[in-house]
């Protein structure tokens, strides 16, 4: 007599697709959980770098003698800061001001010096 075996279950309901549908879900969660902060913080290095050009550039106009910036060294400046201006306020001193003639108008003003790690991640994906 031949033995009747029970029917088997299909792949999508099979403990089989469970397990492969948790590790998909977990892989995932762990890719975010790397993948917000590192965004996040290539934005903020990206900011970062570009301020600190901008200031190196601002030290090398401070230092010239006279008031005047040339105008091929305005332009180099800009071009070496990937800027359309440069402003830098100080509380002691006056405002230096290196600009194209006409800038384009300031869509986004971005502050580092008020960020948090969870800000900074909400903002990248704003940006995103």
């Amino acid at each position: 007599m031949t033995e009747i075996q029970p029917p088997r279950p299909g792949f999508l309901k099979g403990l089989s697709f469970r397990l492969l549908l948790l590790t998909v879900f977990f892989v995932m969660i762990a890719e975010f959980l790397i993948w917000a902060p590192s965004i996040s913080r290539f934005r903020k290095v990206y900011f970062e770098e570009n301020i600190t050009r901008a200031h190196l550039s601002m030290l090398a106009v401070e230092v010239m003698p006279g008031e005047k910036v040339e105008k091929p060294l305005e332009e180099a400046l800009l071009f070496h800061t990937e800027a359309y201006g440069i402003v830098v306020n100080r509380p002691d001193r006056r405002m230096l001001m290196v600009s194209k003639e006409m800038p384009p108008k300031v869509d986004l003003t971005i502050d580092n010096t008020k960020g948090t790690f969870m800000n900074w991640i909400m903002e990248a994906f704003s940006t995103l």
